[in-house]
């Protein structure tokens, strides 16, 4: 059983999101290859390993998204960098 309630998840939901439509905004700003674009980029794919996980949790069941255990290795930095 989770800690969480259905109503957090979903607000956590909403937030990565948003988190995700305004890096995507920011990335489009800085040139291809640029560091600022790179670090767009991951925050992304970050972004979106989260919210995987969230939505795995609230549904109680895993989702379609595959992630891999380096994809979750790699997303914790950026993740952190948010928090």
């Amino acid at each position: 059983m989770s800690r969480y309630t259905k109503d957090e998840f979903e607000n956590t939901l909403e937030s990565i999101a948003s988190m995700i439509c305004r890096s995507e905004d920011a990335q489009k700003k800085f040139a291809t290859g640029s560091s600022h674009h790179t670090l767009q980029k991951n925050r992304i794919h970050a972004l979106l390993v989260a919210q995987a996980l969230v939505r795995q949790e609230l549904v109680g069941a895993p989702v379609t998204d595959n992630y891999t255990k380096t994809d979750l290795d790699r997303a914790r930095a950026p993740i952190a960098s948010l928090i």
